[in-house]
């Protein structure tokens, strides 16, 4: 015959409610403790993300400086060859117009020489330290 006593009941009550409790807090702990390491994790990322944030408004400043450099750098002797073409249109001068062709030819090879600084750069680049 099994027969539980009033005081064995009260003990387990007891039990229970002290065993809960104790458990509870436990996993209460386990929750804060997995907060604060993903909190701790999420300000590293943070940290990271605003590092190559920073890190990339800089180069894309740096590019944009390039990019209007360069494009001045390229314009400036086709605008100078636009030029001297609209000179030889008007001129009748045989000694004149070997002027403005030799002008002409300092002006493409200012050019190619602004397109070959270019690529070396694009080449250099691409290449490790």
């Amino acid at each position: 015959d099994f027969t539980i006593s009033k005081s064995h009941i009260v003990f387990n009550f007891y039990f229970s409610y002290i065993f809960s409790f104790i458990l509870e807090f436990v996993i209460l702990y386990v929750i804060v403790f997995s907060l604060k390491k993903f909190e701790d994790r999420l300000h590293v990322v943070h940290h990271n993300l605003r590092n190559k944030n920073q890190h990339l408004e800089k180069v894309n400043h740096e590019l944009d400086s390039f990019v209007y450099k360069a494009s001045h750098d390229l314009r400036a002797p086709l605008v100078s060859l636009m030029g001297l073409i609209s000179l030889m249109k008007h001129s009748t001068s045989v000694d004149e117009i070997q002027g403005y062709i030799a002008m002409q030819e300092k002006s493409v090879l200012k050019l190619d020489d602004n397109i070959r600084d270019i690529l070396d750069i694009s080449r250099n680049a691409r290449l490790e330290v």
